[in-house]
């Protein structure tokens, strides 16, 4: 199996739709604010191919904690609210399928899978104009 890498940005990813099988995050959403998060996510789904996956793991707020340390305001290298990073997966298209802590280091992940016609149903509304509602 061939694998390549290539410095990018999350929010703008330089490759054709339904592309990848697999796609993994790890430690690099705390880094991004909420709206570059989001964009992140879609193109995520973007370049998965229909049924595609994609695994996330990342700093998250201890339970019933909003905010991350101090250094939250200064840097985006605190913490993230995991059951709004699942939301804004899902909002993407991406569906959790599990969700929990990975053992150590207040890491959790969230394993997705993509809606297989979420791709089609967008680009018919868009070209129909309709409104994409989440399912």
């Amino acid at each position: 199996m061939e694998v390549g890498f290539k410095s990018t940005l999350a929010e703008a990813l330089p490759f054709p739709a339904a592309q990848f099988d697999v796609a993994l995050s790890t430690v690099m959403l705390h880094h991004l604010p909420r709206r570059v998060r989001q964009q992140c996510a879609e193109e995520i789904r973007r370049v998965l191919k229909p049924g595609g996956r994609l695994l996330a793991i990342d700093f998250a707020n201890p339970a019933g904690e909003e905010r991350g340390n101090f250094l939250t305001g200064f840097h985006r290298h605190g913490r993230v609210n995991f059951p709004e990073v699942i939301a804004m997966l899902a909002d993407a298209g991406l569906k959790c399928v599990k969700s929990g802590l990975v053992g150590f280091g207040g890491l959790q992940f969230g394993r997705t899978h993509g809606c297989p016609n979420i791709t089609r149903i967008r680009e018919t509304c868009k070209q129909t104009q309709w409104r994409t509602r989440t399912y």
